[in-house]
């Protein structure tokens, strides 16, 4: 055996691997031909449309009306798939869907007319599952009928979803029946009513029973949508209207009282209720801005002139820093700062004009307006323009010693939390 062959025996190669003994066996490489297929004429879309209208409307009336189940999911999806090969063949399918699925819930709302009379415990339980069950049975259709599609940028979920709020509202009696008992509730919480930490109850004296409106919240956020945005008129003037009413009577009461300091925290507390409602409300977000300005007027604006008259002196005079502020802040959340701007100045003239006339000084005058206005009015510019000027007319130039700069600015970093302002002087 010679040493090439040892060497091959070592390696594992064979001869075969020779490439001569390769190329002698390489075939030369097939020509392929490819076939013409003539073109075949589309079907048209109406067939595939009707073919699966045909098949979901038997489907669509068994979801709706809980029947045994007597269909193919797998036949209709494909038919609908299909039918969306089409753009225009799919969106006339939706809307075929969308208008079935009308008259049931349709006619599941009106049903809800029977139990109008009943007592809001009976009502909205069953309105709430009215709801819950169209949105199962939407679920349902959807996911047979190839949900993915969208007509302009809504899917068939977020189309049908909308029904409900739609038919709810031109249910005239189910609708007048559900706003009665918003109407109701929103009435007795502004009579002073208490919530639980755990679960939200409203409880009153004045009907000596609980009401959990629970149920009444999670309801409105079933029905909340872009139809219900659109048809909120229909609910705005009720809800506003009754804050009117409720408010204009506390208002009648406060003509009768003198207790500004009292009267104004109720005020604040009842505007952080009225806020907190229409935060945790759904249908109160619609027209918060309404109903705010409504109560505002009431409470407030209608009453500038008597709360400064009663209470503006008598707080500037005993230095009542809490009251002043409180009143800084519902005027400045009210636009109201040009009448309060208009007392600063008539409180200073005169308390000023009084004390040259008894000839005392005006610095200790001055030093605790200085400090309202800090500490009170959160320095307002409008507001410290006018104490200057007045002190100014009465001949008292508004001057600060590098002592009061130094206190006035300690301060101004302190109510900024600026706790190391000291290694800065």
């Amino acid at each position: 055996m010679n040493l090439q062959a040892i060497n091959r025996l070592i390696t594992g190669d064979h001869e075969d691997n020779d490439p001569a003994n390769i190329s002698m066996k390489t075939t030369p490489g097939l020509r392929v031909f490819k076939p013409i297929i003539p073109d075949m004429p589309k079907r048209d879309p109406k067939i595939y449309l009707d073919d699966a209208w045909t098949k979901l409307k038997p489907a669509i009336r068994t979801i709706f009306l809980d029947e045994p189940q007597d269909y193919h999911c797998s036949e209709i999806f494909n038919a609908v798939h299909k039918a969306w090969w089409s753009k225009s063949s799919g969106e006339a399918l939706y809307k075929l869907i969308l208008e079935e699925c009308e008259i049931y819930i349709s006619a599941a709302i009106h049903s809800l007319e029977l139990h109008c009379d009943d007592d809001p415990s009976v009502f909205l339980p069953l309105m709430e599952n009215c709801c819950l069950e169209f949105r199962r049975k939407l679920q349902d259709l959807c996911s047979i009928a190839y949900e993915g599609h969208t007509v302009g940028l809504k899917s068939l979920w977020d189309l049908g979803i909308e029904l409900f709020p739609k038919h709810l509202c031109l249910a005239s009696k189910v609708r007048d029946k559900l706003l009665s008992i918003n109407l109701d509730l929103i009435r007795d919480q502004r009579f002073g009513l208490l919530r639980s930490l755990f679960c939200l109850f409203i409880v009153t004296a004045r009907l000596g029973k609980a009401v959990d409106t629970t149920q009444l919240k999670n309801l409105w956020y079933l029905l909340h949508g872009p139809w219900f945005y659109k048809s909120r008129l229909i609910f705005k003037k009720p809800f506003v209207d009754c804050a009117v009413e409720f408010y204009s009577a506390e208002s009648l009461q406060f003509k009768e009282q003198s207790d500004i300091p009292q009267y104004l925290k109720h005020v604040e507390e009842i505007l952080r209720k009225e806020k907190e409602n229409c935060r945790h409300l759904y249908f109160y977000s619609g027209f918060k801005k309404s109903l705010m300005e409504a109560v505002e007027r009431i409470l407030l604006r209608d009453h500038v002139s008597v709360i400064l008259e009663k209470g503006f002196v008598k707080f500037m005079d005993e230095r009542s820093h809490d009251d002043l502020s409180r009143m800084y802040r519902l005027f400045s959340k009210m636009d109201l700062l040009g009448q309060l701007n208009d007392a600063l100045n008539s409180y200073i003239l005169q308390t000023g004009q009084k004390m040259l006339k008894e000839d005392s000084s005006l610095a200790e005058l001055k030093k605790n307006i200085d400090k309202i206005c800090h500490t009170c009015f959160s320095e307002d510019a409008s507001l410290e323009k006018t104490a200057k000027q007045c002190f100014k007319d009465l001949g008292l130039p508004w001057e600060e010693s590098e002592t009061e700069s130094l206190q006035i600015k300690r301060i101004r970093f302190d109510r900024l939390g600026r706790l190391h302002y000291g290694r800065f002087l």
